[in-house]
């Protein structure tokens, strides 16, 4: 597994491969070809800081918060070897702020999560 970052806050497209912001897992033979047929364009991208790569194995808390990917927290948080102490519990809150972010921002609970009350 490769962890590619985006750290743009919009989508960007290189050839086939969709990345969102923060951090895209990449099958490595994917990425060779990728780097094979984009080279230039994908060099300068990480030249720009645009694209980061990150060849770890294991999520830390830092990465966790840089991943906005359900499924791949989600795996992550299945996997016996990744979620255990700190890392479980950025795993947990990532999840949970992906997946229900109207309770953090709808501080009157109306449903509006942009109403003048939540101010």
């Amino acid at each position: 597994m490769l962890l590619i970052e985006n750290t743009e806050p919009c989508v960007r497209t290189v050839g086939p491969i969709i990345l969102i912001p923060g951090m895209n897992r990449i099958d490595p033979d994917q990425w060779e070809t990728l780097q094979h047929d984009y080279g230039k364009p994908v060099d300068e991208l990480i030249e720009q800081g645009v694209l980061a790569i990150n060849k770890t194995t294991r999520p830390t808390v830092g990465i966790v918060k840089k991943t906005y990917s359900i499924k791949l927290l989600q795996e992550w948080l299945d996997s016996a070897n990744n979620a255990k102490g700190p890392v479980r519990k950025a795993i947990v809150d990532q999840l949970k702020l992906l997946t229900d972010p109207v309770k953090k921002y709808d501080k009157d609970g109306d449903g509006d999560e942009l109403s003048a009350g939540d101010a």
